[in-house]
Order: structure tokens, then sequence, then C-alpha cells
């Protein structure tokens, strides 16, 4: 997948799909999904998800409940990470067990049935801690996110 354009390599269809999966997640769920696409991923995964993450203003939720789903193609990184509320309450195995079965699907080539495999699963737990509250506000964008 060499490109410099990750937005590129995904159809109007299935930045659909993906959008969707965010939309549905958070209409059942209090917390914020985003997805963040890229190409390159200089250095650390973690690190580099981190930064995206606060450039994305995640960590400026009023309930401090944002969850990244992190993807760069070209490198084969990805990371699944979530804001301190959201830290409190899940377990460290299910970021593990969402990011093995988005991998396991990458490595078919199955990437926007991965990412959205990964935001359902997502909101099977985040329901559980953060239910959708009738006064509850969309604070950030439920689109993709893509970087160089």
């Amino acid at each position: 997948m060499a490109t410099t354009n990750p937005a590129s390599l995904f159809t109007k269809e299935q930045k659909t799909a993906i959008t969707e999966a965010i939309r549905q997640a958070e209409a059942h769920t209090s917390a914020e999904i985003r997805v963040h696409i890229e190409s390159k991923c200089p250095g650390s995964v973690l690190d580099r998800a981190v930064e995206v993450f606060s450039k994305l203003k995640m960590d400026r939720t009023a309930d401090r409940n944002g969850v990244l789903v992190y993807v760069c193609l070209n490198d084969r990184k990805t990371a699944i990470i979530g804001d301190v509320n959201i830290n409190k309450y899940v377990e460290k195995d299910f970021w593990q067990e969402c990011y093995a079965d988005m991998a396991a699907r990458f490595s078919r080539g199955e990437f926007t049935e991965g990412i959205c495999s990964a935001i359902g699963r997502l909101e099977n737990e985040l329901i559980a801690h953060f239910p959708h509250r009738k006064d509850d506000v969309n604070e950030l964008p439920d689109d993709i996110s893509f970087g160089a």
C-alpha cells in the first residue's frame, strides 16, 4: 500500500460504512469515537496515536471519554486508545482484543471491516460504562480523519 494519500485507498462506500459505524456506536453511548488513517507513522505507534488524539481535540470532551482508532497503512501500525475516564473502566485486555481482531482482518486485506468491527466492539463495551444520555451532545465529528 505505497501511497501518500490514504483517503484514496477507500471508496466512498467504505468511508460511509466507517462513518455510519461511528454514528451507530455513538447513538448508544455518550463516548466519542474517532478514526484516523495515515500513511506514515514516525516513531512509536502509541506516541503517534496520543499525538493525533490531542491534535483532534479528543482530550477536550466534557466527560473525557473519547476513543481513537489509529491506523497507519504503509507502516502497518495500529492502535486503539481511550481518554482518562475510559481507561478507568475498560480492562487492558479489552484494548488488546480489539486490536487483535482488527489486525487479523487487516492481514486479510479487510481494512474497512476491521475498523468497523473494532468500532462495534467499542460500542458494546462503552455502553456499559457510558450509556447514551438524552442530553448527550456529539462533541466531535464522526467522519474519518486522514493524515499524510
